[in-house]
């Protein structure tokens, strides 16, 4: 009959219009959670980002770029905070004068290393300069040998520059080697040393007694102007302080100037300490 038949079209075009619907839900769910696709990103190399170049084996980092890092004796350098300069010196230079001073008035903190090899380290000294350029670090290095180079590195700020130098150096040293054995410094020692006022310079020799097992060389020296005012500090370490000996020039013009040496050692690691004018 009509009816069953208009039923029967009904009832099929509500089926298709159910699939239809469940078809589209279906399309907007699968973009749903599909996902989303985004502009592409130009890689870049590890190597080739800040902070991972230059970096040395040693363990120092510096920021600058590799041209800048080494440069050659008889040369002021500028090293800024945070950064790392280094100098070999050439086999045939048995000693080296090392100077560090400041741009201006302000303090200058730096760590200087001679190194003999990719992994030795005979000396090492932390520096701290009250006035960088009032009263600059100098001392005198053996250099013997072949391999081996001066490095610096500035441990302050970028709002603290450093001036570094080398320089052979013959002379010098031949003189300062003939100085006559000081007072003899146990481990773990105080010694006081007052400056005479007409005295406007003088070197400090720090050398291991011969002899001792290993000759390791670990001292602590300040200058200072009046009472617990310190213009110099620094921290040293030697492997072998017999056969390296360290020579440190002191800027000590007007009166109050005081050298205080304290063993940082054992007592198994004695070490004489001479003070002359220069």
């Amino acid at each position: 009959p009509p009816t069953t038949l208009l039923r029967a079209d009904h009832i099929e075009a509500k089926a298709k219009m159910k699939l239809s619907i469940l078809a589209l839900f279906a399309l907007s769910g699968a973009s749903a959670f599909s996902p989303a696709v985004s502009k592409g990103k130009t890689s870049t190399a590890l190597h080739s980002s800040p902070g991972f170049s230059n970096i040395n084996t040693s363990g120092f980092m510096s920021s600058a770029s590799p041209n800048d890092i080494v440069f050659t004796p008889s040369q002021n350098v500028r090293i800024q905070g945070s950064t790392l300069r280094t100098c070999p010196i050439d086999p045939q230079v048995e000693s080296v004068q090392f100077s560090l001073t400041g741009p201006s008035s302000r303090p200058v903190v730096c760590e200087v290393q001679l190194w003999s090899a990719p992994t030795y380290t005979p000396l090492d000294i932390k520096v701290y300069l009250e006035e960088g350029n009032a009263r600059p670090f100098n001392c005198v290095l053996k250099t013997p040998g072949s391999g081996n180079t001066i490095a610096i590195r500035n441990t302050s700020t970028q709002e603290y520059p450093a001036i570094a130098r080398v320089e052979p150096d013959a002379a010098d040293m031949k003189r300062l080697m003939e100085m006559p054995q000081g007072e003899l410094i146990q481990g773990s020692a105080l010694k006081s040393y007052p400056i005479d006022a007409k005295t406007n310079r003088v070197v400090v020799m720090l050398k291991s007694q011969p002899g001792t097992v290993g000759s390791k060389l670990a001292a602590y020296v300040e200058l200072l102007n009046g009472p617990n005012n310190v213009k110099q500090m620094m921290e040293i370490y030697g492997s072998d302080g017999y056969k390296r000996p360290l020579f440190v020039v002191f800027e000590t013009p007007g009166e109050g100037n005081m050298l205080r040496i304290r063993n940082d050692a054992t007592v198994e690691f004695p070490f004489f300490a001479t003070i002359e004018p220069y």
